[in-house]
């Protein structure tokens, strides 16, 4: 099959998908052993889509973001076992280091802090935690990034050996490694649906409203580009 043996291999296995559920922080720990077992079993070469909740995603996105600077720095057939083993230790030991920093303390630990969120109509605990897991976690990703706002548009896999037109869901099937899609999941409020974030849209999947008993409208599916400032970005 010459270069296409690969798509053979594919085909074969079918789309792998990884799950890491929610928890807080125990769920996060829980996570990273998963990853290591999986990045000995060669496995993780094989995941397409990452979908996470609560601590679940705390730990994807850590992951997705060693991934995404492994494959700026590497081919894919440069890609082997161990650079998954590496990147989940890596990952692992950047990943305690931010917890134990004591951030859920923290987000109600600053004088400064408590009065902005008393007085300042857009700045909560939620924005506050935010702010302290990019600090604390995030920003240890060294990949040229880690000094500015992470952006859940702007983290794109963008691969050393692929073009601009690559996209994961159509094109995976020629490569060894796997671009994966982190999907972040939450409840919308206003409908008690599934909310999703992606690195291209935000919104509720149709697949899991079913019309014939759930009355609740459906708020679609919306590309960053299409949705008003400020919405257009989130972090």
């Amino acid at each position: 099959m010459g270069d296409r043996a690969q798509g053979v291999s594919t085909a074969f296995l079918g789309k792998v998908g990884l799950a890491l559920s929610g928890g807080g922080f125990r769920a996060s720990l829980f996570h990273i052993g998963v990853l290591a077992k999986l990045a000995e079993l060669d496995l993780l070469r094989h995941v397409e889509v990452i979908s996470c909740v609560s601590g679940g995603s705390i730990i994807g996105a850590h992951y997705y973001l060693k991934v995404r600077e492994l494959f700026k720095r590497k081919a894919d057939g440069e890609i082997g076992r161990q650079d998954y083993v590496q990147l989940v230790q890596d990952t692992c030991r950047e990943f305690l280091t931010g917890v134990q920093t004591n951030i859920r303390t923290r987000v109600a630990a600053d004088l400064l802090t408590n009065l902005k969120m008393i007085f300042k109509s857009n700045f909560s605990r939620t924005m506050r935690a935010g702010d302290l897991y990019e600090e604390n976690i995030y920003a240890r990703v060294h990949d040229g990034e880690e000094s500015q706002p992470r952006w859940l548009d702007d983290l794109y896999i963008k691969t050393k050996d692929e073009d601009e037109q690559f996209a994961p869901k159509h094109d995976n099937w020629r490569r060894s490694a796997k671009v994966p899609i982190l999907i972040l999941n939450a409840t919308s409020l206003n409908t008690g649906h599934n909310w999703q974030f992606t690195a291209s849209w935000m919104g509720e999947p149709p697949s899991s409203i079913d019309t014939a008993i759930d009355a609740n409208y459906r708020l679609r599916r919306m590309h960053y580009d299409d949705a008003p400032p400020p919405h257009n970005e989130v972090r």
